[in-house]
């Protein structure tokens, strides 16, 4: 059984070793440059430093995605307006083109939305001419089993992902696997539009996309104007010459220009860097999320419709009006408490002279808490198994091994029993591949721990007693049949802000000041 022990990580929070160019650990340890996300420059004209470029992209589409979930899946309700729907931008998203995908683990919708700085029509007006798109807004909204929580998770747009093979699919050039070199992750989107940020979020998250939907510019614009404007508020008065952002201190409603304005400005407010920008983005989306409820806009046809006729031209997705109908009306109960807003824990990427971002070891207790959704609201009368505590039986240290070809497996499976306060020695991936879960142990002493860490595993775990196991360890590999973890009692998605720093869709846009600060 030793065999599977050869390839480990030194501690749990560092993901297991995978092929060059296909895992985080392999990446970090060569540090390769980051691969130029900017676009090519029209002939005759200097391609923009990129410093430059970042401080004037249009980021925090939080808020209009958010919007656009809530707002656009009422289409289906009204056929009458085929026009509109004729409108809105269809992309399919082949799953052959998606690579070895992660399991889905429940009925939970997790949405990839997508902020695109596309300069093509209005759109240049707003932001300068430039060719090509990039996601200058990445963002996983997780919409929990019974529809009675949302968690709305932004990855930085500056975080690295390894380059992956990608078709060339809506006008997009496509790319080859690069292995051993890494790119920002708005420059897959470049790349291959929605179906390779789809594979890639995937890949490095370990969460199963559904569906994705995608905004631009002038989109952003128009529905803000349709809800009515959205609140800010300022601690001081900003002047923002780059992006035109000019507003006195206080508590203001901003309309569409304004809007876009604020959510371009990243130097010259507080610190100017993208870790307050995200903080500011989602204070608000919180706003944008109770002035929806305050208004009574989902119950309001007109409104929606006319929403939607603003906005269907800037709008591209991948659902059909059945599932647009169907998230529509699962999403109306939903309440802004029980909306989260959190961003995927980062640090800066090492060597990287340009503000490169990388997942922190942080990351995979968070990708696992969504991908699993351990405490999704209970739908029927029969109460679902769920894995007993921990205990003091678990006090052996386990090392967790990956004995599939599921990316990430280890590492987020070890992220979350930590979380249930297992000791995790480390996370690795097995030498070969094993069809069953094994916990290793090396003595009776240490049956109670194993009996309690196969406790844990949904499809269970065969134990086997092995003397060369270190006493005191155990060793989790996980095999073909493991499917998840069972769901934990007391944990899980709905304390998320409280562990990551977010918040929820109820807080007061005021209690933003930190984001400001440049101290």
């Amino acid at each position: 059984m030793s065999r599977h022990r050869d390839r480990l990580t030194d501690s749990a929070r560092v993901p297991e070793s995978r092929p060059a160019g296909r895992g985080r650990a392999t990446l970090e340890a060569s540090r390769p440059p980051v691969k130029d996300s900017r676009r090519p420059s029209k002939p005759g004209k200097p391609a923009r430093p990129v410093k430059a470029s970042r401080g004037l992209r249009l980021a925090g589409w939080f808020s209009v995605a958010a919007v656009s979930i809530l707002v656009i899946s009422t289409l289906g309700a009204y056929f009458k307006l085929r026009s509109e729907w004729d409108s809105i931008g269809h992309v399919t998203v082949n799953s052959g083109d998606l690579g070895k995908r992660p399991p889905k683990y429940n009925d939970a919708q997790n949405i990839l939305m997508i902020g695109s700085d596309t300069r093509t029509g209005g759109n240049a007006k707003i932001g300068g001419e430039a060719e090509g798109q990039r996601s200058d807004t990445v963002m996983v909204v997780h919409i929990a089993p019974g529809r009675q929580g949302v968690v709305v998770m932004s990855i930085p747009r500056d975080t690295v992902v390894p380059v992956l093979a990608c078709p060339a699919v809506s006008g997009t050039p496509g790319q080859a696997e690069a292995v051993g070199s890494v790119e920002r992750i708005n420059a897959t989107f470049a790349m291959g539009g929605p179906t390779c940020l789809w594979k890639t979020v995937e890949h490095e998250t370990g969460i199963h996309i559904d569906h994705f939907a995608q905004l631009d510019f002038v989109g952003f614009k128009k529905v803000v104007n349709s809800l009515g404007g959205v609140e800010v508020c300022l601690p001081y008065a900003v002047n923002v010459p780059q992006s035109g952002l000019h507003l006195t201190a206080g508590r203001h409603k901003i309309m569409g220009g304004q809007a876009i304005a604020f959510w371009r400005s990243r130097e010259g407010l507080g610190q100017s860097d993208d870790q307050q920008r995200i903080q500011r983005d989602q204070f608000l989306m919180a706003s944008l999320v109770q002035g929806i409820e305050h208004s009574g806009f989902l119950g309001s046809p007109t409104k929606v419709l006319s929403v939607i006729s603003d906005i269907a031209s800037s709008l591209t997705i991948d659902m059909d009006q059945k599932t647009l109908l169907s998230l529509a009306v699962s999403l109306r109960g939903v309440t802004p408490k029980s909306v989260q807003f959190v961003t995927a824990p980062f640090e800066a990427y090492p060597g990287d002279i340009n503000a490169e971002l990388q997942f922190s070891p942080a990351a995979p207790a968070l990708f696992a808490a969504i991908a699993h959704d351990r405490t999704l609201p209970k739908t029927g009368k029969a109460k679902p198994k769920t894995a007993p505590p921990p205990g003091v039986a678990a006090t052996a240290s386990t090392t967790v091994l990956n004995g599939t070809q599921i990316s990430q497996l280890a590492a987020t499976t070890a992220a979350t029993l930590s979380s249930r306060g297992f000791a995790i020695a480390g996370s690795g991936t097995a030498t070969t591949p094993a069809t069953k879960s094994e916990v290793e142990y090396a003595s009776a002493t240490d049956l109670a721990a194993a009996k309690k860490l196969k406790a844990q595993l949904k499809s269970g775990a065969k134990l086997v007693l092995d003397p060369s196991v270190t006493p005191g360890t155990l060793t989790l590999i996980l095999g073909s049949n493991y499917t998840s973890l069972l769901p934990a009692a007391n944990t899980g998605t709905k304390k998320l802000t409280k562990t990551y720093g977010g918040i929820t869709g109820n807080t007061n846009p005021c209690s933003d000041q930190s984001a400001f600060s440049s101290g």
